[in-house]
């Protein structure tokens, strides 16, 4: 798999349909993966090695306070120039075996007796203004 290299100086987001707001038990800069860890009951980083580091309560990380990080969970993301160039419109960005990371190509991880996928967003588009990332969990379809 590819990663993904975001510079979570550029990270913004475009459209918020679902964020949440929470505290992290390590540093989650803009663009990472983040997940709930049930120990702690704080966010943290995650990723596609096993079911529990997919964890619950996903999404990419918007904004970052000293122990306080905003995930955006379902919404339009910007990556900066060059995030996607080497993705096709329409290609699925999937959540990388490195934490807190988005990779080019699908991983999958044991998950109760099948193989679950984790992809983290679908529909990059590319415009003048950067390049996106639409998120929205696996599974849910827009209405």
């Amino acid at each position: 798999m590819t990663d993904l290299v975001i510079d979570y100086t550029l990270v913004r987001e475009i459209e918020v349909i679902e964020q949440f707001t929470g505290p992290a038990d390590e540093t989650v800069d803009p663009g990472h993966y983040a997940r709930l860890a049930p120990a702690t009951g704080k966010l943290t980083k995650g990723n596609a090695s096993s079911a529990g580091e997919v964890g619950a309560g996903e999404g990419i990380c918007i904004t970052c306070q000293v122990n306080t990080i905003t995930i955006l969970k379902k919404g339009i993301l910007w990556l900066g120039d060059g995030v996607l160039d080497a993705l096709n419109f329409g290609a699925t960005v999937y959540l990388s075996n490195t934490d807190g990371t988005l990779g080019r190509h699908g991983r999958y991880c044991q998950q109760g007796g099948g193989d679950r996928r984790p992809p983290m967003a679908t529909a990059p588009s590319k415009g003048a203004a950067g390049q996106s990332v639409t998120l929205q969990p696996e599974g849910e379809q827009d209405s």
